[in-house]
């Protein structure tokens, strides 16, 4: 592999998403500030709702991301991209309508929650339209031209947000239409650099290519797709029930307890948008060396985010008061951090570059119904958030301890002691801020995850040294 090539688009793309960040501080940070209670709620079940958009485009961008990823962009064909596009466009309008019929004549509910239902299905079409554009610059691994895509799009949301909250504008309904409307600017910019599709023509004769090509696409990313979103309601499901059992301020502060704890390991999902392209064109004997060193640094480095908990509490306390109870929710959330960041990172990224997309499916279907059973117990039985909560993060760690043992397994690689270790850890840090004095649970864990380090000093020193030789070799 080439190490200094990964770490310079890598810094490239960490440069891009660092205006990500300054917008994950607005939407995190200073949205709950200004906003009610109930606002904010609303403008959180937007984003929960229009997270799940992507399951409308039926599979076609991912496969897409998996038929043609590691290919040149100028030996696409061209047509064939733009008639996937246009039949893209005719599918997303068609859903859409479907969507705002049912909801309108069937589902006719609160004028809030209309509201959010019927902008999320406008946001759908922006959306899933502008995913397959940066999805296939991503494939290709033209990452410097998809992170431009990523700088618009959160400036343009920065600025939109910043004006109204400067104006005293704290009105859910105006921040989410700004959102909307920096998508629709960041979805121009992607099809400017997608222009060379746009500038062919489509052979007519070759419809029903056209759209057998479609059905592959679809077929091939359907076990994706549904993989990703599998993915997503392994958190969704308990957000939806606590939603619907809770009222809209409590689901206010669940999501922002998951946004903040999601925050830690905003830099670590940009990583897969590197690695896949690069990883999908090594040789096998690259992939087991990548699988075992990453995995087991991640599983030394990342127990070592808990220990900004108290830093997250006090900034809570002190700058969100109202939401104080959010304190709770992030002990029993954080520790999937964990086990999300190997996911992000190692898991997910080896399997697709492996076509392992069958057993991505398989285990986020297995995690979802972990979730799906342990949850509906917290809301029927228990009627507890925290027990969903803690349902969500037995159902994260359990998908996270299945896909090491598939990948060890074909790596013949091992690990036993770590992957106990980071369990060990992350019920220590549940347990002594459960039942401590924040500053007692604090030296009591960073005690514990020293002595860890310490145990594992020399694989961190061997690590340092062998990428300090790798950069300085280039």
């Amino acid at each position: 592999m080439n190490f200094r090539k990964i770490f310079k688009t890598y810094s490239f793309l960490i440069l891009a998403q660092s205006i990500g960040l300054i917008l994950s501080v607005v939407l995190t940070f200073i949205l709950p500030k200004y906003l009610s209670m109930k606002s904010f709620g609303f403008w959180q079940l937007f984003l929960f709702y229009s997270s799940y958009v992507g399951f409308f485009h039926f599979g076609v961008n991912d496969g897409v991301y998996l038929r043609y990823g590691g290919k040149n962009f100028y030996r696409q064909n061209f047509s064939l991209l733009k008639s996937q596009f246009y039949l893209l466009f005719l599918l997303q309008c068609f859903v859409a309508i479907i969507g705002f019929v049912v909801v309108y004549f069937f589902l006719n509910k609160d004028q809030n929650y209309n509201f959010v239902i019927f902008c999320t299905l406008a946001f759908l079409i922006i959306s899933n339209l502008s995913s397959f554009l940066t999805i296939l610059l991503q494939a290709v691994n033209r990452l410097r031209e998809f992170s431009i895509v990523t700088i618009v799009i959160n400036i343009s949301m920065i600025l939109l947000l910043l004006i109204l909250i400067l104006s005293k504008n704290f009105e859910y309904r105006h921040y989410i239409k700004f959102y909307i409307l920096a998508y629709i600017v960041g979805f121009a910019v992607s099809i400017y650099y997608s222009r060379k599709i746009f500038f062919v023509s489509i052979n007519t004769k070759k419809i029903k290519f056209y759209v057998r090509e479609f059905y592959k696409n679809m077929s091939v990313g359907i076990k994706l797709l549904i993989s990703n979103v599998a993915g997503l309601l392994i958190y969704g499901i308990g957000r939806f029930l606590i939603e619907k059992g809770w009222s809209i301020e409590e689901f206010g502060k669940v999501s922002l307890a998951i946004s903040l704890a999601f925050f830690l390991i905003f830099f670590m999902k940009q990583g897969s948008l590197v690695l896949f392209p690069v990883l999908k064109n090594v040789k096998a004997s690259g992939q087991k060396y990548f699988f075992s060193k990453s995995t087991v640094l991640l599983n030394v480095l990342l127990p070592g985010l808990l220990l900004f908990f108290p830093a997250m509490a006090f900034f809570i306390l002190h700058w969100l008061p109202k939401y104080e109870s959010v304190i709770f929710y992030l002990v029993l959330f954080l520790p999937s951090l964990i086990y999300e960041g190997k996911m992000q990172i190692v898991h997910s990224t080896l399997l697709k570059a492996l076509r392992m997309e069958t057993m991505l499916l398989k285990i986020n279907v297995v995690s979802v119904f972990v979730s799906l059973l342990l949850c509906l117990a917290g809301y029927y039985y228990f009627k507890s958030i925290p027990f969903i909560l803690l349902s969500v993060n037995i159902a994260i760690v359990s998908r996270c301890l299945l896909f090491e043992y598939i990948l060890n397994k074909k790596f013949n690689h091992k690990n036993f002691v770590q992957e106990l270790f980071c369990l060990v850890l992350s019920a220590a840090f549940i347990i002594l801020y459960s039942n401590f004095d924040y500053i007692l649970a604090f030296f009591v864990y960073i005690c514990i995850y020293t002595l860890y380090l310490f145990y594992n000093r020399y694989l961190l020193i061997n690590s340092y040294h062998f990428l300090k030789k790798k950069f300085r070799s280039r």
